[in-house]
């Protein structure tokens, strides 16, 4: 399913700026002189692409990436410290007079092989407004396949495996259509976002990475779809300094991790998880209001996995809408909340694919967990509501399951 819907996705297009018109000025070739990318994925092709980004940014044009593999390496050594290969930051005399680099046709991808001696969260592309003092409008980047080719994590997908780096890291970003048509492959992070309001992130694909999605900072109000995260991988050494205890049974990593800040609405629209040995959805310190529609979990070792700090801040009111969850073979809840207030979940729908028996506990509520909602969730073995009332686990005393049916506020989860 994953190979069939990226057949197509080589391009690189990286646009910043609201006006895309031929009328902007001039264009720039990597591949022209004095920027003389080769494109043959063995020269290194770094200061090509930089420069011409730097040219561009001057003058508003538009920098054309012919098809090939562009070569690319991380700036800097262990001795003096290594820095992302690629910064695209804004002009910084508009904040809306940007330049473009674009993918001219497909069959454009960018590779890197990490160097071991690397931190391993650092990014490989940067995008931020650099020396702009205002906030940055309508930055983008599209048609974008980013490989690290130094990682060769074994065929089995539940084993844990170090994976270096971070795919691209966006910091700043104001009312963007930021990232679409991307595939990142075989990082420690895939995608690093952090800080800024009303971006738009997807379609897409994340796969082998510790860590998909990672959401830090203030990414307030932005909008994640249409993104499949896939074969995401527990961490085998914790050098990061992670808190081991936070993640379901010591696994650290996560499909889609939103934590680190105080994260204010915003929203996840089929972002899907597949064949993930590590928690799907985990949301970890303070997000708030954030509301995840129609998300599908299939073979993933934790679905949905809510893990608040000490009281009294709990990580509160996000909603999830239709997500669909595969229960084969878990041994931990489906959903599990620790010190969660006010989430609501609505028709959420627990399957069986192949009858393997699986976590026996749809639900689990716990660790002062207060005033959180089911409304109609579905049990898809038996095509009825009734069973879910034994495998509900409720130690809180607010919270309310409301089977289909009934009448709300009749019930309370036992």
């Amino acid at each position: 399913m994953t190979t069939a819907l990226w057949m197509n996705v080589f391009a690189v297009m990286v646009t910043a700026g609201l006006d895309t018109s031929p009328a902007m000025l001039g264009s720039i070739d990597v591949k022209a002189p004095p920027y003389s990318a080769v494109g043959d994925g063995v020269t290194d092709d770094t200061e090509a692409i930089q420069s011409a980004w730097e040219a561009a940014k001057a003058t508003g044009a538009r920098v054309l990436v012919p098809a090939g593999d562009y070569r690319i390496s991380l700036r800097g050594n262990a001795e003096d410290g290594y820095r992302p290969a690629l910064h695209f930051s804004a002009n910084s005399a508009s904040k809306e007079k940007q330049p473009i680099l674009e993918g001219a046709t497909r069959g454009v991808t960018f590779v890197i092989r990490f160097p071991a001696d690397a931190p391993r969260t650092l990014e490989t592309i940067r995008v931020d407004k650099g020396t702009l003092t205002d906030n940055p409008r309508g930055m983008s980047i599209s048609n974008l396949r980013l490989v690290n080719d130094g990682a060769s994590a074994p065929a089995n997908w539940h084993e844990p495996y170090d994976f270096r780096g971070t795919g691209i890291r966006i910091e700043n970003a104001w009312a963007s259509p930021l990232l679409s048509n991307f595939q990142i492959l075989g990082f420690c992070i895939g995608l690093y976002v952090s800080n800024g309001y009303h971006s738009d992130f997807g379609p897409g694909e994340i796969r082998d990475c510790n860590f998909g999605l990672y959401l830090g900072g203030t990414p307030n109000a932005s909008r994640f779809h249409s993104i499949v995260l896939h074969k995401i991988r527990p961490v085998a050494t914790n050098t990061e300094g992670w808190r081991q205890t936070n993640f379901p049974q010591g696994r650290i990593g996560a499909a889609v991790y939103a934590g680190g800040g105080t994260i204010t609405g915003g929203s996840f629209d089929n972002v899907n998880t597949e064949l993930c040995s590590v928690a799907g959805y985990f949301f970890h310190s303070a997000p708030h209001s954030l509301t995840v529609n129609a998300m599908r979990s299939e073979s993933v070792f934790a679905p949905i996995w809510i893990y608040g700090p000490v009281d009294p801040f709990y990580t509160t009111g996000c909603t999830f809408i239709g997500a669909s969850i595969d229960c084969d073979s878990l041994i931990v809840p489906a959903v599990y909340l620790n010190r969660a207030e006010g989430y609501t979940f609505i028709n959420t729908r627990f399957y069986q694919r192949n009858n393997e028996g699986g976590s026996r506990v749809a639900i689990e509520m716990t660790g002062a967990s207060r005033g959180n909602l089911f409304i109609s969730p579905i049990d898809d073995e038996s095509g009825t509501t009734g069973k879910l009332a034994d495998d509900i686990i409720d130690a809180g005393t607010t919270n309310r399951v409301w089977l289909t049916g009934e009448v709300p506020g009749t019930r309370k989860s036992e």
